[in-house]
């Protein structure tokens, strides 16, 4: 497969928002790293957001180790710990099914993007 373009990025970012995103505000959540960092690079690369304006936040069960998890996104999406918003802890035990919880991010007045990605699964469901 070659380099995708800008335009083949921009559909994968928005099937992505389809399938996982909030359908009421921009926020996008999910436990699997990989899809955790192309969302939050898309936004950053390919629809410029400014990474202050990125919002993470963590929600994790008891069993696991707070910390751990913190330095594991921060890690994976390249945001300081220091600028994440908030750690939901969930009563109960996860740890087999989610090594490092879930994590949620979501845009600063990002209305405007969510009518775009909005706007581009519509047109993708109308040519198909």
């Amino acid at each position: 497969i070659p380099d995708l373009n800008k335009k083949e990025k921009m559909l994968f970012l928005s099937a992505l928002y389809w399938g996982e995103g909030g359908k009421k505000d921009l926020s996008f959540i999910n436990s699997d790293s990989k899809m955790i960092k192309i969302f939050v690079d898309g936004l950053k690369k390919i629809l410029n957001i400014d990474p202050g304006d990125i919002k993470v936040s963590i929600r994790i069960y008891e069993d696991l180790d707070r910390e751990k998890s913190l330095d594991y996104w921060s890690k994976i999406i390249g945001i300081p710990k220091s600028k994440f918003v908030n750690v939901d802890i969930l009563k109960g035990k996860k740890s087999g099914k989610l090594k490092h919880g879930l994590c949620r991010v979501r845009i600063k007045k990002g209305g405007n993007v969510l009518k775009y990605l909005l706007a581009l699964n519509k047109r993708v469901s109308e040519v198909f």
